[in-house]
């Protein structure tokens, strides 16, 4: 019965927290997901421009990230209709202050996960070489 009782109350308090959150939560995921889409839209932006094969990849999955990081936090919103949008707005007058936002973003994830994989693969060298 305690145990209930405590569950209970557990329940209760975290619902209370959520509730008493969502206005404040709301508003970040807005904020998120505008940021998320204008990078977006810089990277499907630069990812049609020239002919470099490597750096259209390259674009590319840095828009695929944008659009995975939008569709995982609010799923069913249309976001490739809501970058329509954006580009037939305010996309043209912030392309290079959120160019100069985005890039910078993307090469420190970048930089960061060739760091992890440099390090992973010495300690599979490692571990092969104990074997």
């Amino acid at each position: 019965m305690k145990a209930r009782r405590a569950c209970a109350a557990l329940a209760l308090a975290l619902g209370l927290a959520f509730i008493a959150s969502g206005p404040v939560a709301a508003q970040q995921t807005g904020e998120a997901d505008r940021a998320d889409l204008q990078c977006l839209g810089v990277f499907i932006y630069m990812g049609g421009q020239g002919e470099d094969a490597a750096a259209k990849a390259w674009f590319t999955g840095h828009a695929q990230h944008y659009l995975g990081r939008l569709e995982g936090r609010s799923p069913g919103v249309g976001w490739l209709d809501r970058l329509t949008d954006y580009f037939a707005g305010p996309f043209p007058q912030e392309f290079e202050a959120q160019r100069a936002r985005c890039g910078p973003e993307a090469e420190a994830r970048d930089d960061a996960l060739e760091a992890w994989s440099v390090a992973f693969m010495a300690r599979v060298a490692a571990a092969q070489a104990a074997d």
